[in-house]
């Protein structure tokens, strides 16, 4: 019988170089998500906007996620999960760069909602890119590894977002 660690170093070694990729990019997906546990915090005290309002931007933020789940899966089918990947990485980092620049709460609401579409339809995305990589046999290792990706982005993430916003609000964006 095979012992557990070495099992398990058998099962990552034997993953194709992709996920490690998708891993990656998993990683800079949800420790770059590190602006949501400040968002509010950003909105009214930077902003100065009233909490009812950086409330609903939180909420514009949120159905933007639901909506990203759809269109993210559609743009993946018809795409390929790769396109999406990279599309939504380098358009969530543009949108991050600019979002210190809208100010007006039109703009905050519209930015917060391209920002979460953007963002967002990467999971649907990086799902499917597992299945296309991973044959079924290593699914499961697969999938544990995405998440591990997703808990150490959580968990860096807003470590690092609380240093940042002890500096400025801004430079979380940045």
């Amino acid at each position: 019988m095979t012992p557990p660690k070495r099992r398990l170093r058998e099962e990552l070694a034997g993953l194709d170089r992709g996920i490690w990729v998708l891993f990656a990019a998993v990683l800079v997906n949800r420790a770059g998500s590190m602006v949501l546990p400040f968002f509010t915090l950003y909105l009214t005290q930077d902003l100065r906007m009233p909490a009812a309002r950086a409330a609903s931007m939180l909420l514009l933020y949120g159905i933007g996620a639901f909506v990203a789940a759809y269109v993210g899966g559609k743009l993946s089918d018809r795409l390929g999960p790769p396109a999406v990947l990279w599309g939504s990485l380098a358009t969530s980092g543009a949108i991050m760069v600019a979002f210190p620049f809208a100010r007006t709460p039109f703009l905050v609401g519209a930015t917060t909602l391209a920002l979460a579409v953007a963002t967002e339809s990467f999971r649907p995305a990086s799902m499917s890119h597992i299945a296309d990589l991973v044959p079924p046999a290593q699914r499961r290792t697969g999938f544990a590894v995405f998440r591990l990706a997703i808990n150490l982005g959580m968990s860096v993430g807003p470590a690092v977002g609380g240093f940042l916003a002890g500096i400025s609000y801004r430079l979380l964006f940045w």
